[in-house]
């Protein structure tokens, strides 16, 4: 199912809305492309619940595996419940987008996995950019089936020379055949925080 577009909106973006002959296919390309890019950017963008330990480092932040953060539940360190703050400045926790700060006197105190999160992160909406990005790589793809195995065509006397993103001399690049639009915008989302 997809999560981050419509098969209409897709249908829209390549100019087949009102057909009904390609549905299957593109339904699998939009499942496939956006698993492909949850796992590519290491995480899942979309609003998910989150259970997570992290090392306290003695300090006052902790990046985030996942983000935007949209709430926290709880945190504990050292199985110690710390307290949201109440107001900027006063001690205990606060969330800042994919930092969470420890202020006003209280600490993520060293240790190995002592600091326990629980969290709301991702968004609620799909960016519009990451719907944008996603058409992108389907239509490609979907374009590429039908000269697949081609690099060039000849056709009445002129030849046409295919292009398929990420593959040169029959090697995959290490963008995986995203076109550079759409990986521009997908690295503004990649996790680059070790999970």
């Amino acid at each position: 199912m997809a999560q981050y577009t419509s098969l209409e909106a897709l249908k829209l973006y390549i100019g087949k809305p009102d057909t009904g002959a390609h549905d299957v296919v593109l339904a699998d390309l939009l499942e496939a492309v956006e698993r492909a890019i949850d796992g590519w950017l290491g995480r899942s963008m979309m609003a998910t619940d989150y259970d997570e330990t992290y090392d306290g480092m003695g300090g006052g932040k902790i990046i985030m595996r996942n983000w935007p953060v949209l709430s926290v539940e709880s945190v504990t360190v050292n199985r110690q419940p710390l307290q949201p703050q109440d107001a900027y400045g006063r001690c205990g926790y606060r969330a800042e987008n994919w930092l969470l700060l420890a202020e006003g006197g209280a600490r993520f105190s060293r240790g190995t996995r002592n600091v326990r999160v629980k969290y709301r992160a991702g968004f609620e909406t799909p960016p519009a950019d990451i719907a944008q990005a996603i058409h992108q790589i389907v239509a490609t793809r979907f374009k590429e089936r039908d000269w697949t195995g081609y690099a060039s065509k000849s056709l009445a006397g002129e030849v046409i020379s295919f292009h398929s993103y990420g593959v040169q001399g029959g090697h995959s690049l290490s963008n995986g055949g995203i076109p550079p639009a759409a990986l521009g915008v997908l690295n503004n989302y990649k996790r680059v925080v070790p999970a």
